[in-house]
Parts: C-alpha cells; sequence; structure tokens
C-alpha cells in the first residue's frame, strides 16, 4: 500500500515539476507573487528531486519517508507563500494542503514499516 501512494504521489510531483519549465502560466504564478521567474525553475527541480526520492523509497523506507517530509515542508511553506500574498485560489491553496498530507501519511507509515 505504501508503495503504491509513494509511486503515485511522486508521479503528480514529477508533473508538477515538469510544469514549471514547460507552462508560461505558472511562471507567471510566481512573479504574481513577486517572485522572480527563475524560482519556479528552481522549485521545478526540487519537486522533482522529492519525486525520486519518493521512487527510491519503494526499495527504502527511510529514503521514502525524508522524500515525503521535505515534499511535504515545501507545500506547507507553498501554502503559507499563497494565504499570506493572498493572490492564491482557494483550489491552488487546497490542492497544496491536500499533497502536505499525504506525504505526511507517507512519512508516517514509512517510520512504522521501519521500526
Amino acid at each position: 500500500m505504501t508503495t503504491v501512494l509513494q509511486v503515485g504521489t511522486g508521479i503528480a510531483f514529477l508533473l508538477l515539476g515538469m510544469s514549471k519549465f514547460m507552462s508560461k502560466e505558472v511562471a507567471a504564478k510566481y512573479t504574481s507573487f513577486g517572485l522572480p521567474k527563475w524560482f519556479s525553475y528552481v522549485m521545478g527541480i526540487l519537486e522533482m528531486l522529492g519525486a525520486i526520492l519518493l521512487f527510491i523509497g519503494s526499495w527504502n523506507l527511510l529514503l521514502g519517508a525524508v522524500g515525503a517530509f521535505y515534499l511535504a515542508i515545501m507545500m506547507a511553506a507553498m501554502v503559507v507563500i499563497q494565504i499570506r500574498l493572498g493572490k492564491g485560489s482557494m483550489s491552488g491553496v487546497l490542492s497544496s494542503v491536500t499533497l502536505m498530507m499525504i506525504c505526511f501519511v507517507i512519512v508516517s507509515m514509512n517510520l512504522v514499516s521501519i521500526s
């Protein structure tokens, strides 16, 4: 069950990371937050690295937990940015919160399986 959740979440983050490079709308979203355009590329790379850790987590539960925790913290920061700057749509905030909660579930499932 954990493997399916990790791989599915990894695919979601991989696609999110790739969208930072392919979509002009995503870059515009970051500039609307007052962030430089290059920041969207950095976030894309970080999301894809987290996705890779989730994929590796199918074989190594500790790395999966680390990757999920890292991505959960990134999503928490995104929620704060969206709410504080008041430019995030409610659907954007809800999707970030959902991904964050899924990542925390993966962390807890992996840590229980390790011990």
